[in-house]
């Protein structure tokens, strides 16, 4: 299913059709398509809303925000096309060219490379945060976080680029559809570990330091010293968003895992339907993502009430003239929502 799964596994004599029935596929790939679409918009979300919100952009919400955009293009664009792919050949025994495969893997391995390496770098940021506050500042200049940004998504693009020439990865076709990467040589497996699997030990690394330094200000605040420092609302938003991308991280980590650990421990996994659940898996960590922003962010929260207030209120007075030209009952309504609207902001928002 996923580029960085050793799907060569599946080279061989098997007829494709007799891997996995139609009675399976056909449901699959629909329920696949929806979570795809469903993740999609929701990282949009996630990324619109801290384009439109300056404050959602200060500390690491910019790094979240690139992060965001590279998890929404393997949504709409590259997981989609896979099971299509899937779907086709299975179906119909319809085969993708060598062309279509490479492009398409070019774009999924740069941004998988891309939210990895970004992961990274958000978890690098939240330790500096936590453990040396005193010099975040300097650390979380915004044109230095943009320079890095931009040298992440080149340097993810051209590692994407060494497997369209063979240059030790490579990108081919598998018996059931599916595009898949392979490693030539030494340096082919050293340029997977660069783009995969070091960013995630790094943002690994950085989380752990994280889930430490936060235990260690819990238990001083429950003992009583420093309980002043940790009651400062800075304290409390590092703290909380820290968390918040401790839980993210560790949600996407286990998805991710689940298929290539799956397939080296059990590689005749991959040739039953069992296959099509390890790949849904993977792909919750994409989807579960803007859930996980919005159930443990109250600033993501209230920044989307603020918009959908705004889309109402930009809307209803449209959808009403369209109903009623006279626009006598319906201005009452209008003007009661419009109040009631106004009210429900007067209530406080809890505390993450």
């Amino acid at each position: 299913m996923n580029a960085s799964s050793n799907f060569s596994v599946l080279n061989n004599s098997t007829p494709p059709s007799s891997l996995i029935p139609a009675s399976i596929i056909v449901p699959w790939t629909a329920t696949y398509l929806s979570l795809c679409y469903f993740g999609g918009v929701g990282n949009l979300v996630v990324a619109g809303l801290i384009l439109c919100n300056r404050k959602l952009r200060s500390g690491c919400g910019l790094l979240i925000g690139h992060c965001v955009v590279a998890n929404t293009l393997l949504c709409i664009v590259c997981y989609p096309q896979t099971v299509v792919s899937i779907y086709w050949k299975l179906i119909n025994n319809w085969n993708i060219s060598y062309s279509y495969c490479s492009t398409f893997m070019w774009i999924q391995q740069s941004c998988q490379y891309a939210s990895n390496t970004m992961e990274a770098y958000i978890a690098s940021n939240r330790v500096v945060a936590l453990c040396f506050p005193y010099k975040y500042k300097a650390y979380s200049q915004e044109k230095l976080e943009r320079v890095v940004i931009v040298a992440i998504w080149i340097c993810s693009f051209v590692l994407g680029c060494l497997g369209l020439f063979d240059l030790g990865t490579f990108y081919f076709v598998l018996p059931i559809g599916a595009c898949s990467i392979g490693q030539k040589d030494v340096g082919g497996l050293l340029t997977f570990i660069a783009g995969f699997y070091f960013p995630l030990a790094c943002a690994g690394t950085g989380y752990a330091l994280i889930y430490l330094r936060m235990l260690a200000i819990r238990r001083r605040a429950t003992a009583g010293e420093g309980k002043e420092r940790v009651e400062k609302t800075i304290e409390k938003k590092r703290l909380s968003k820290a968390n918040m991308m401790f839980v993210s991280f560790f949600w996407n980590l286990i998805c991710y895992l689940v298929l290539p650990v799956t397939i080296v421990l059990a590689p005749q996994v991959i040739q039953s339907p069992f296959i099509l659940l390890l790949g849904t898996v993977q792909l919750l960590g994409y989807v579960i993502n803007p859930l996980i922003l919005f159930s443990m962010s109250a600033e993501y929260r209230t920044e989307l009430r603020r918009i959908l207030r705004s889309v109402a209120h930009a809307v209803l007075p449209c959808f009403a003239r369209a109903t009623d030209p006279s626009g006598h009952s319906t201005s009452l309504k209008l003007s009661t929502l419009h109040n009631r609207s106004h009210q429900s902001t007067d209530v406080p928002m809890p505390s993450v």
